[in-house]
């Protein structure tokens, strides 16, 4: 597979495609295999990793917020 600069990629595709490297790497896929499937450099795919360990997975709230936005939902949802 050709790899890709992803100097040329929008924030949106960069950040599916860093999401799409975690889930591989949850699944057990080496990083040498994620580095072939999906064309990215070596060093794109352990940043991605990197970043996601960072951040932890990508939550941004905390858990007393994201039980409000859920009591908020279900109480303001029609039916």
């Amino acid at each position: 597979m050709e790899k890709e600069d992803a100097r040329k990629q929008s924030r949106e595709v960069l950040h599916e495609r860093r999401k799409q490297v975690n889930r591989m790497h949850r699944k057990g896929v080496a990083v040498m295999e994620i580095v072939a499937q999906t064309g990215l450099s070596w060093t794109a795919v352990n940043t991605a990793l990197g970043l996601y360990k960072a951040e932890g997975l990508g939550h941004r709230l905390t858990a007393s917020q994201e039980l409000t936005i859920q009591q908020t939902i279900c109480d303001r949802r029609p039916e």
